[in-house]
């Protein structure tokens, strides 16, 4: 890191913090220097045996060249980790590593193995790229999945996990009516095709929830109705639960 974290572990903290690095990786700092956003050359070096008594140059420790690179901010390399917030990452490192092919833009994974570049998202907000382009989000933009395109109080996250519409403010995954009718409470609830739900009830909303009812929508469903035999004159509530 570019800090010294014994000498400074206030700015260590908020490092770990910020990059979510794992409890077992130790922070090692300060370097010199900083790469640039703009492209350069990076070289990696190895010891080879200490020279020598016997050599003129005695004690010294060449260094060989392993693999070196140069890296651009335009194609064919990935313009879009060029000022924000995302880090040029290696697919496979048995690959050569200046195939700018072999490389990928994606959300920083400090003391992790890189991004999973089958996974589709390159930010990891949890929104596949795939997804985020197709409802004009921006899949290197990580910040976008706590946004609200539509203004219908769910996030563009809650709408992917889902299956909404994040730019159709009456697409949601919501209650649409609970009513008393005959004794019963009848529940309707706004649902998405080939989802898993769980409607649960409880008498307060502090926990004791137990099973309603358990059911997997069809294609083209978009409204699923329920009734509970709940004994009636008392306060009870009710939530659904979206299993996948």
């Amino acid at each position: 890191v570019g800090f010294d974290p014994v000498a400074e572990p206030a700015i260590a903290s908020r490092f770990i913090e910020n990059y979510d690095v794992p409890d077992d990786v130790p922070l090692v700092g300060p370097f010199g220097g900083r790469l640039s956003n703009g492209g350069e050359t990076v070289s990696l070096l190895r010891p080879d045996n200490t020279q020598g008594i016997d050599q003129e140059d005695a004690g010294y420790v060449p260094y060989i060249p392993v693999e070196s690179m140069g890296y651009d901010n335009s194609e064919p390399w990935p313009d879009d980790a060029d000022g924000t917030g995302l880090s040029l990452q290696r697919i496979t490192g048995s690959k050569f590593g200046d195939d700018p092919k072999n490389w990928l833009s994606a959300a920083p994974t400090a003391g992790r193995k890189n991004a999973d570049a089958a996974a589709g998202d390159r930010d990891a907000d949890g929104m596949s790229d795939a997804w985020e382009v197709a409802n004009k989000l921006d899949p290197a933009n990580a910040a976008d999945a706590a946004a609200d395109a539509d203004n219908d109080g769910v996030t563009n996250l809650g709408e992917f996990l889902s299956g909404t519409d994040p730019n159709d403010a009456n697409d949601r995954f919501i209650i649409e009516s609970i009513s008393v009718t005959a004794d019963r409470v009848a529940i309707t609830v706004y649902v998405s095709p080939d989802r898993r739900y769980r409607v649960e009830t409880s008498e307060t909303v502090a926990g004791g929830w137990e099973l309603l009812a358990e059911f997997t929508t069809e294609a083209g469903q978009t409204s699923a109705k329920f009734e509970s035999n709940a004994a009636l004159g008392q306060a009870r509530f009710y939530r659904v639960v979206l299993l996948e």
